[in-house]
This record gives C-alpha cells, sequence and structure tokens, in this order.
C-alpha cells in the first residue's frame, strides 16, 4: 500500500522551520512557501535529496544557456529554469528531512553548485548581449564584463572562505566558533541591504526583473561593474577585521 503524503499545511509544519522563516528576506520567504509545492510533487517519487541538488545543478546549467541565445522567447525558458534551480535549493532540503536521510556530500554539492553555476549564468547574460548587441557599443564590451561578473564573483565568496580555510589550517577553530555566532546574530534590514538582496544573483529579483523586459545583456554589464567593487570591498574588509577577530585568549597555535 503506498504511504500517504501529509497535505500541504502539515508538510511544511513538517519540514519548515517557523524560527528560519521568521529570519528570511522577502525572497527567501517566496521560495519558502513555493518550495514546498514542488517537495510534495518530489516526495511521491523515489528521487533521493542528493539527485534533486543534482537536478537544481541541471536547472541553473539550462538557464544560463537559454539566456546566451540572446533571443527573447528563449530567455523566458531561461528564467523559468533559473527560478526553478532556485526553489530546488530549498527542496532537497525538505526532501532530505522529509526522507530522514542526510548527507554531508550532498550539502557541500549544494555550496559548490552556486559558485559554479552562477557565474556561467553571468557569462550566459553577457552572451546574450554578444549575440544580440542591444547597445551602440562594440560587442566583444559583454565578453569582457560577462568575465568581469564572473569572476569577481567567486572572488566574493572565496573573501572570507579563504579565511576559514586560514583558521582552520592554524587550528583557530575558537575563533570559527565565535564568528559562527556572531553572522548567526546579524540582523540588516537597511536600504543598502535590500538593494544587495534584489541585485544579488537569485530569484524574484533582478533576473526576473530585467529579464521580463528582455534587459539581461544591460543586468550584465552592471554586474561586470558591481561585482568586481563588491568583491574588492569585501576582500578589504575581510582583511582588515582578521586581526581584531583574533584575540591572544583565542590562540589554539602560534601563527
Amino acid at each position: 500500500m503506498a504511504k500517504k503524503i501529509p497535505p500541504i499545511k502539515e508538510l511544511r509544519k513538517q519540514l519548515q522551520s517557523i524560527k528560519r522563516r521568521e529570519n528570511l528576506t522577502w525572497v527567501g520567504r517566496i521560495c519558502n512557501f513555493l518550495s514546498i509545492y514542488v517537495t510534495r510533487v518530489l516526495i511521491l517519487t523515489p528521487i533521493t535529496a542528493n539527485q534533486v541538488t543534482f537536478l537544481m545543478f541541471l536547472s541553473g546549467l539550462l538557464s544560463g544557456i537559454f539566456f546566451a541565445t540572446g533571443k527573447y522567447v528563449y530567455v523566458l525558458v531561461g528564467l523559468l529554469f533559473f527560478h526553478l534551480y532556485g526553489i530546488l535549493d530549498w527542496s532537497d532540503g525538505e526532501v532530505a528531512r522529509y526522507r530522514g536521510i542526510f548527507s554531508p556530500k550532498g550539502g557541500y554539492a549544494d555550496y559548490m553548485i552556486h559558485i559554479i553555476v552562477n557565474p556561467l549564468i553571468i557569462m550566459g547574460m553577457a552572451l546574450g548581449g554578444f549575440f544580440n548587441n542591444p547597445l551602440p557599443i562594440p560587442n566583444y564590451v559583454f565578453l569582457i564584463a560577462g568575465f568581469s561578473g564572473a569572476f569577481f564573483y567567486m572572488i566574493n565568496h572565496f573573501d572570507r572562505l579563504k579565511k576559514y580555510e586560514m583558521y582552520i589550517d592554524k587550528g583557530q577553530i575558537k575563533v570559527l566558533l565565535k564568528l559562527q555566532k556572531r553572522y548567526k546574530n546579524l540582523k540588516d534590514n537597511s536600504l543598502k541591504k535590500k538593494l544587495s538582496t534584489f541585485f544579488r544573483l537569485q530569484e524574484f529579483g533582478a533576473v526576473l526583473f530585467f529579464g521580463i523586459f528582455n534587459l539581461l545583456p544591460y543586468l550584465s554589464l552592471l554586474y561586470g561593474m558591481i561585482l568586481p567593487v563588491m568583491a574588492l570591498s569585501r576582500l578589504y574588509l575581510e582583511y582588515q577585521k582578521t586581526e581584531t577577530e583574533v584575540k591572544p585568549g583565542d590562540l589554539d597555535n602560534k601563527y
């Protein structure tokens, strides 16, 4: 006899944390609302959470490919895959909680997929501008913007990750625990944060807005200018904060 799947309301209580929902951005709230419907379909199948993560990767990759054509009809298809990519990012965890199977491999793959796929999506938008240039500028400008945006997107993520790696290599576990607590309790509802959320490479934000109005090449130019500034600013701030994060009592090993 087939196992009866609980209704959406019950699944939401079972699989989604109320405490986490309260701290979500408006984008997170939308995804949190939609993902449970996708999850309910997925748990009717034998698919595993790790396989959902692979589908997420495939959806993100396809969105970049469709964006790269530069043709409006395909851009709209790309938007569907892009948002499916974002929603599956929530559903894989929900499927894991429903099946009661948690995999560190899946968690690692989830983190790495964003760092791999998001730069490809930026390049896809830039290629769309290269093939269908809407501006009186050389086509190669879009390629430069795409490379710049993709490269500095990765740098923006590695700025902090490499510092964590350094603390691990030096045995500064106490410092990492302090940083984890600090970032968990960090809340920012400023206009700057809201604008940053809108322009992040995520669903229901700038990609949707620019895509619907067939303006993704313009967004690739913006990313090509904004992301280098963000990455270098963050690199400088992380470098400056490193000294203040480590107190004498935190030192497990000498530098």
